[in-house]
């Protein structure tokens, strides 16, 4: 239980739209062809990077803080 505990705080601190996008995109793709994986996970990605977090997490990387995700 404590590592299950200790990987569910990494993946929480992770952005929530990357998180979210990854876990829609293990829904959607399973059992699929590979090519059409990667055109559901091109979909769920153009979301995620074009969000005021993506810019958060590279900037907050660069300052050595931690990120301040919103979500957003």
């Amino acid at each position: 239980m404590a590592k299950a505990e200790e990987l569910a705080e990494k993946i929480a601190a992770n952005g929530p739209l990357a998180v979210r996008a990854i876990k829609q995109g293990v829904g959607r793709v399973s059992g699929r062809p590979l090519e059409d994986g990667f055109k559901i996970e091109s979909e769920l990605a153009r979301g995620v990077f074009s969000s005021d977090d993506a810019r958060k997490g590279p900037r907050a990387f660069v300052e050595k803080r931690k990120p301040d995700f919103r979500g957003k």
